[in-house]
């Protein structure tokens, strides 16, 4: 054991290790912490969920951390001071998943909602609504869940990535991958698309 840190007095739901890896964040309730790896002190909090915080990420810099949560929303925080920099409040059901595309500045989070938005995190506005004409589209019934929805329209997605040679056939899928693994790989692609 290298570390130990103090008890929290709910789950700790989701995680995060800084890129430097100096400083883990960790979820608990409404409620993220930032802790020293070295000394496990807790550095800072950061208030302002409503509902139960279920992801989080850094920045590629490290300067800002991102969650969502249960209260459908996703925050944007400064890392250094604890302020919480924008508030994202278009999904209609909680925010399960956020990864970091293209650098610093683009975000990818998922929800409960059937849909995945990226974002521009300079200003906060909302670039591209992903799922959306599965839904609009009539595809999606009220039998179909969020799981099935993303993996029939992701598998076509990655399929026609893959066949233009836009992402390595290695990332090709099963269907029992989560929407969580499914952002992770969004990202992955379109980093690997851009470079």
């Amino acid at each position: 054991l290298a570390r130990s840190f103090p008890k929290q007095p709910q789950e700790i739901r989701c995680l995060a290790y800084s890129p430097a890896g100096d400083a883990l964040a960790t979820a608990s309730g409404f409620t993220l912490k930032l802790w020293s790896v070295a000394s496990g002190a807790e550095l800072r909090r950061f208030s302002g969920h409503t509902g139960a915080i279920r992801c989080v990420a850094f920045t590629a810099d490290g300067k800002r951390l991102v969650t969502g949560g249960d209260d459908k929303t996703v925050r944007v925080w400064d890392a250094p001071t604890g302020r919480e920099i924008f508030r994202l409040a278009r999904h209609a059901g909680a925010v399960t998943s956020v990864a970091l595309v293209n650098g610093p500045n683009h975000l990818l989070t998922a929800s409960r909602d059937q849909t995945m938005r990226l974002w521009d995190l300079r200003n906060g506005q909302e670039l591209h609504v992903y799922l959306e004409r599965l839904k609009s589209g009539g595809l999606i019934g009220a039998e179909v869940d969020l799981m099935a929805a993303t993996t029939m329209f992701m598998g076509t997605l990655f399929a026609d990535a893959i066949s233009r040679d836009v992402i390595p056939a290695m990332y090709r899928q099963d269907p029992a991958t989560s929407i969580g693994q499914y952002v992770d790989l969004i990202a992955r692609a379109l980093d690997l698309k851009e470079s």
